[in-house]
């Protein structure tokens, strides 16, 4: 699915992701993978909208590996991590497949020479929010 709109204040903008509980279990890992592939790539690319948390746990990771040049393995991984903790709180730590979603997520855009130039970019960017 796509954005939503909710009387909930500072949700009423956040995109959220949705998934056919009636699928069968590979069906919806595409789904959710496809999903969570397409936000994270608008993140990087600026055009998705960040929330205040969001941002705050996208720059969390920046200061864990400050200075470091910017690899998949931790790095992209976590910032994945980071992004999707606020938008599927139901999936951190309580499923089997977080962690191996979120790999091949990071491995996914890292292997695409345009997701990776926008990955760079993110990094450097808030790599220099967080020197000011």
């Amino acid at each position: 699915m796509n954005s939503g709109e909710s009387s909930n204040g500072d949700r009423s903008e956040r995109p959220y992701i949705e998934v056919d509980e009636t699928a069968p279990p590979a069906a919806k890992d595409l789904t959710l993978m496809e999903r969570v592939l397409a936000e994270t790539l608008a993140a990087a690319d600026g055009q998705g909208h960040l929330h205040p948390e969001e941002l705050a746990n996208l720059r969390s990771v920046v200061r864990r590996h400050a200075g470091q040049t910017l690899q998949c393995q931790p790095m992209v991984v976590e910032l994945v991590q980071a992004l999707l903790a606020t938008r599927l709180p139901s999936l951190v730590g309580h499923s089997a497949g977080w962690q191996p979603l979120t790999a091949q997520i990071a491995e996914t855009l890292w292997e695409d020479n345009a997701s990776r130039q926008r990955l760079h970019s993110l990094w450097r960017h808030l790599n220099e929010s967080e020197a000011m």
